[in-house]
């Protein structure tokens, strides 16, 4: 049986519980699996055969204190405050790395804002050639009448100029779509 289908059961066994109650120790249960698969690298199936049979899980809960599940058995007890623990340590840490972003932002945000301007600047740079050639291209027919072969010379530096910048922009945006990405996924690990 894998999780989902544990949870189901468990919360239909569990039917005589109010809504709340009910999804507590269904969230609970979901939290011990997810637990003890990162802990033991045990399969669900594995650790849902060891919490016992939903009859047993459903007598274990011998009664309800302030909208609270009381749990006799000392294993799951001890692993519900293990989580608990665990949930106020990572509040904890939370708020001490907003404390070291704080305190190191005059130093962080220099690099930062320094490279993202660097980057506008590559950008518009590969804008810049592409206006340029499309100006040499245009200028080129101007130059027509007095000498065909400056007109050749411009009407080619100005299709290099368009090359350059059709292969800086399209890198540039896949650049920053890859650059935020990365940091969208950096902070989300910070916190």
């Amino acid at each position: 049986m894998n999780k989902v289908e544990f949870l189901n059961e468990l919360s239909s066994s569990l039917s005589s519980l109010s809504k709340s109650e009910r999804d507590d120790l269904i969230q609970y249960y979901d939290e011990l699996i997810e637990d003890r698969k990162e802990r033991t690298n045990q399969s669900e199936e594995e650790i849902i055969a060891s919490l016992g049979s939903i009859d047993e899980i459903v007598r274990k809960t011998t009664g309800i204190k302030k909208e609270k599940i009381v749990i006799d058995d000392p294993e799951i007890v001890s692993s519900y405050k293990e989580v608990d623990s665990k949930k106020k340590s990572s509040n904890n840490n939370t708020i001490l790395k907003i404390v070291i972003i704080a305190l190191t932002f005059p130093i962080w945000i220099g690099f930062v804002l320094g490279f993202i301007g660097c980057l506008i600047g590559f950008f518009a740079s590969g804008v810049g050639l592409g206006i340029g050639g499309i100006a040499l291209i245009c200028g080129s027919f101007f130059v027509l009448s007095s000498s065909i072969g400056d007109a050749i010379l411009h009407m080619g530096c100005g299709c290099i100029l368009i090359g350059l910048s059709l292969i800086i922009v399209p890198s540039l945006i896949k650049f920053f779509i890859f650059l935020f990405n990365e940091s969208k996924s950096f902070i989300e690990k910070i916190f």
